[in-house]
């Protein structure tokens, strides 16, 4: 259950950094290429393990 949520504290994270960095440097936010930079970074992530 701690890994769980270690994991979602994460994806919430990098989500709302995600989100202000764009925000900053005045991006459209588009949230299905959101999505994918996410899932890629997660993957990336993934294959390093």
């Amino acid at each position: 259950m701690a890994i769980l949520k270690l994991l979602l504290h994460g994806i919430f994270g990098l989500t709302c950094s995600s989100l202000v960095y764009k925000m900053k440097i005045k991006e459209e936010i588009d949230i299905p290429k959101l999505y994918k930079e996410f899932d890629n970074s997660i993957l990336k992530g993934l294959a390093k393990k």
